[in-house]
């Protein structure tokens, strides 16, 4: 089995002339393949760890988010720990899972913060994403103790007007994988009109109130609640 050219003794320069390659500039060579190889396999490994973890998939409810949730729904699992299940409205028009996708970019400049597994349950009102925040960039906590990243929600009808911004309760689910933190945001008592409103998420610095990312949504794949909701992981908040 032959050698690369470029490992071998006995190469041709630029010119087309057989020359003897010193072995220090092979093994130079050599040494600089590997470490080309090395770094892009720790770039594959990083990007495959880093990628959203099972919290994504959890569906949180606060006691009034499970209540607004069970009191909509036709069909619901009843956890032990979530009493408001026992109050479920069974003349309930019932509430659908919608999944939501972006009209725009869901990272930042630098792909140091990404939202993924936007989740909407019409009829509920409660709207939820995960956040994947780059730990090296954005720390968990800023100098005074405080969330280094907040959320708005902004809801706009068909002509323009306000219907909602930064009222919503909001409560979020973190946990830290390989240098990124995995945030799971809810909001509860959000109610939108999709396909004619305008859902924008915001997400900037605390202190400074310096907008990060904004992602506009739209729905799409609509499911039946009594199927969509039974198959859900839900989380105590």
């Amino acid at each position: 089995m032959k050698l690369p050219a470029f490992l071998r003794r006995v190469q041709v320069d630029d010119n087309y002339n057989l020359v003897e390659v010193p072995l220090v500039t092979r093994i130079r060579r050599v040494l600089g393949a590997v470490l080309v190889l090395v770094i892009n396999v720790i770039l594959i490994v990083r990007a495959t760890v880093s990628c959203d973890i099972a919290l994504s998939s959890k569906i949180l409810l606060s006691e009034r988010g499970g209540r607004d949730l069970a009191s909509s729904a036709l069909c619901l699992p009843k956890p032990a720990s979530f009493s408001s299940f026992s109050t479920r409205n069974k003349r309930a028009q019932g509430a659908r899972l919608y999944h939501l996708y972006a009209q725009n970019a869901t990272t930042d400049e630098l792909g140091h913060l990404q939202v993924t597994h936007v989740d909407y349950f019409d009829g509920a009102g409660l709207l939820q994403f995960t956040m994947r925040q780059n730990l090296r960039h954005y720390p968990e906590f800023n100098r005074r103790g405080n969330p280094t990243l907040s959320y708005v929600v902004r809801v706009i009808d068909k002509d323009g007007r306000e219907k909602y911004a930064n009222t919503a309760i909001m409560h979020t689910v973190s946990e830290e994988h390989r240098g990124y933190l995995f945030t799971r945001v809810a909001f509860d008592d959000l109610d939108f009109v999709l396909g004619t409103d305008y859902v924008t998420l915001y997400v900037f610095l605390t202190d400074t109130s310096d907008t990060l990312l904004s992602i506009t949504l739209h729905g799409s794949g609509s499911a039946n609640s009594r199927d969509a909701l039974s198959a859900q992981t839900y989380l105590e908040v």
